[in-house]
């Protein structure tokens, strides 16, 4: 009898095991190459999901310049990459513009660079395109009004920097519509980002410091160096929503780097970064009060 009633027991216990629901078990992650952040879940989605962000900001040392602008010197870490340092200028494009300044002279120094931004009341400054050896510009180029290149067609010179009314525009060599009412212009690349996205194909091998232009697409504008680092690697580091200060850039174009590679900033305590480079170079571009 008690034999019968401990299995009746025993029986009654493995039912009410089968029927107690498991707990979920965590899924085990793979270790990653790279730092994670969380991202919001898609709409259709039902959680919190990771992706692998190749960079992460290490330093940051913000500055009032005139008129709204701000100089950040940044210092971005990446596993891959090691280490970069940004110096980037964003303004708002309904408070300032681009100017082109042209400098026509092959031996004047990069000590050039700080007379022609003060002369035209410049916040900040850097270096501008591509020039041939016999210093005429490579690729279009117009200041104030003035035509001084011509139009390049290569996957290398692939987009311009256009400023009509005051108003700066990023533009593609297959967006073009001519010259009626542009007053300055520079024809350089290659393009680094398009529709927050990095461009493929980019060289991932050759560091060197590099000069680019960007905008969100609205009315925020960024110039700026990064030294030092691949072309693909600046083109994901600009593309990585929340590394630069301020809306997600929409576009990105490199400009002329290397040796050429010079910035300028004016700050609002009168101050100066004036990091002229060691090379004389043809044009630079100029953000200057509307």
């Amino acid at each position: 009898m008690m034999r019968r009633l401990a299995a009746i027991v025993f029986a009654l216990m493995l039912v009410a095991c089968v029927q107690q629901p498991l707990l979920p078990v965590a899924p085990v992650m793979a270790p990653s190459s790279g730092f994670q952040q969380p991202l919001k879940p898609t709409k259709a989605g039902s959680g919190t999901t990771f992706i692998t962000i190749p960079w992460r900001l290490s330093s940051d040392r913000s500055q009032a310049l005139a008129s709204g602008a701000v100089l950040h010197e940044m210092r971005f870490t990446s596993l891959d990459a090691g280490d970069v340092e940004v110096s980037i200028i964003g303004f708002d494009a309904r408070l300032c513009t681009l100017r082109v300044l042209d400098q026509p002279h092959p031996h004047a120094g990069s000590s050039a660079m700080r007379g022609l931004m003060v002369h035209a009341g410049a916040i900040a400054g850097v270096n501008g395109g591509y020039f041939h050896p016999d210093f005429s510009p490579l690729g279009h180029l117009m200041a104030d009004g003035q035509k001084l290149g011509r139009l390049a067609h290569t996957s290398l010179v692939s987009g311009m920097i256009q400023v009509s009314g005051q108003s700066p525009h990023l533009v593609w060599n297959s967006e073009y519509q001519g010259d009626s009412g542009i007053t300055d212009l520079i024809q350089c690349g290659p393009r680094l980002v398009d529709g927050g996205e990095p461009i493929a194909g980019l060289n991932h091998t050759k560091t060197s410091a590099r000069t680019f232009v960007a905008t969100d697409g609205a009315h925020q504008w960024f110039i700026g160096v990064a030294r030092y680092t691949t072309l693909r690697e600046l083109s994901d580091l600009l593309a990585t929503p929340g590394l630069i200060p301020g809306p997600r850039i929409d576009r990105a174009l490199n400009l002329d780097g290397g040796r050429s590679t010079a910035i300028y900033a004016r700050r609002s305590d009168g101050s100066e970064l004036n990091d002229a480079g060691w090379s004389t170079v043809r044009n630079y571009l100029a953000v200057v009060p509307r």
